[in-house]
């Protein structure tokens, strides 16, 4: 069932984790690191377009589905790069059933924050 799936991924998704080391001073320190490439096909925003707008414009999320070969090296927490589509941060990963022939990932859209200091 594998060679199914694989033939319906019509992208690839570089995926970056987060890496924490220790600093000198006691702290740590984070860096992101790609751990791989991987075939995907990405669904999404989800939902009606009227609602996905209004979560947009609201700083809400916008959710899209990735779907994976079984066993994909992809898990919450990790960024995934597709190109032509903004960063997509991974909020849940599973396989729909025992005997699955893909994995999806849940992810959202990831939107820079504005931090004002001082």
């Amino acid at each position: 069932m594998t060679g199914n799936i694989a033939r319906l991924l019509n992208t690839t998704a570089t995926v970056n984790r987060r890496r924490v080391t220790e600093d000198e001073l006691g702290g740590e320190e984070v860096t992101w690191v790609t751990v791989g490439t991987v075939p995907a096909r990405v669904s999404g925003p989800t939902g009606a377009l009227s609602d996905t707008l209004t979560a947009r414009q609201s700083g809400g999320r916008a959710p899209y589905f990735v779907y994976l070969l079984p066993g994909a090296d992809v898990h919450r927490g990790d960024v995934l790069d597709v190109a032509g589509r903004p960063l997509l941060w991974v909020d849940t990963v599973g396989e729909p059933s025992e005997r699955s022939a893909y994995r999806r990932a849940e992810c959202v859209e990831h939107q820079a924050e504005v931090t004002v200091r001082g």
